[in-house]
């Protein structure tokens, strides 16, 4: 999981956006609590766009860089219903007024989008829901991470895998699937890559050396490593690594 950036906001979102927020906020006041949200705004091509440019093509949560038509707009307050926990109860409404807001929105893969976040959204223990605070997020405490965050606060990477280092970070991992293999096979090919490209470099300074250097003394001293660079190489290059 990688911090998100957020450039500047959508025309669309400030002007079509703003007038769907204002009719949204109407049928609150009259008791109406599910609403239609009109995707050609929020999920416009300018805004999913930008969404994809500002973070580097890469899911706010696993970080998979998916084709584009395999990418979808993310609402981290979910717009239409919430559920504090993957078998919680559904509760509507959703978080509706935020569904054009641009601090809300992100980029997410499809599995992150249908399988694993969709509409969950928990808070901390004593911490007031929004719904019941005139529609104020201020007195809520997320118990995932907010993508706008650093999320080094909460995760540590090895390797390929993440680990929590604090409650929220916990939270983020088992809920969202973070190191379900689904979410995995992208940031393992990336490991092995950088390890691949780290290994050619140190064999191809290290045969620089003995040339140089010359000498049985040499070759037999480094001989276990050139063997054991040359075989990952070769399999790296086949693309032959078991992961």
């Amino acid at each position: 999981m990688i911090q998100a950036v957020k450039g500047i906001c959508p025309d669309i979102l400030i002007s079509k956006g703003r007038e769907e927020h204002l009719k949204l906020l109407e049928q609150y006041k009259a008791g109406i609590v599910r609403y239609s949200f009109n995707k050609a705004i929020y999920a416009h091509e300018s805004v999913k766009e930008a969404l994809i440019r500002d973070n580097g093509e890469k899911c706010c949560f696993c970080e998979s860089s998916s084709p584009r038509d395999f990418h979808a707009v993310e609402h981290y307050r979910p717009k239409t219903a919430y559920r504090d926990g993957i078998d919680t109860e559904r509760k509507y409404p959703g978080y509706f007024w935020l569904a054009y807001e641009w601090h809300n929105l992100f980029i997410i893969c499809n599995a992150c989008n249908t399988v694993f976040k969709n509409d969950i959204f928990p808070l901390e223990a004593g911490s007031t829901r929004a719904h019941h605070n005139n529609l104020k997020t201020e007195g809520e405490i997320p118990s995932i991470i907010n993508p706008l965050d650093d999320p080094s606060q909460h995760l540590r990477y090895r390797a390929y895998k993440l680990f929590p280092t604090s409650d929220v970070g916990r939270n983020t991992i088992e809920l969202l699937g973070l190191n379900h293999p689904l979410q995995t096979d992208n940031l393992r090919q990336n490991y092995w890559a950088q390890k691949l490209q780290k290994d050619r470099e140190e064999y191809y300074n290290l045969m620089k050396f003995i040339y140089l250097n010359g000498g049985a003394e040499v070759v037999s001293a480094y001989s276990n490593r050139l063997m054991r660079w040359s075989y990952m190489i070769k399999c790296g290059l086949e693309d032959k690594f078991k992961y």
